[in-house]
């Protein structure tokens, strides 16, 4: 078992409500509730940044004008997007 902290927590009456409510209907206590949302809000955190990129101005335009473009995609494109979904499929089934 992992050891725990106490961690004090102000907030406004309005939010407190909420919380208290919110607990209620899902059963747990309100410390277990904001430690569930606290790791939910974690791991939104985490994948925001591991699914986001940053462009600078110059690759920004490249890209505008790839998506813009009238071109067909060529097979190595077509065998990535594949590999992708399929990835994807995986993923969401629980293998991967």
């Amino acid at each position: 078992m992992s050891a725990t902290e106490r961690f004090a927590l102000r907030m406004e009456e309005e939010d407190k409500k909420k919380v208290t409510k919110l607990s209620k209907k899902l059963k747990v206590s309100s410390s277990e509730f904001v430690k569930r949302a606290i790791d939910h809000y974690i791991r939104y955190l985490t994948i925001l940044e591991s699914e986001t990129i940053t462009l600078t101005r110059e690759e920004f335009s490249v890209l505008r004008e790839l998506m813009h473009s009238q071109d067909e995609p060529n097979a190595r494109l077509l065998a990535a997007a594949k590999a992708y979904r399929k990835l994807q499929s995986k993923k969401s089934s629980g293998e991967g």
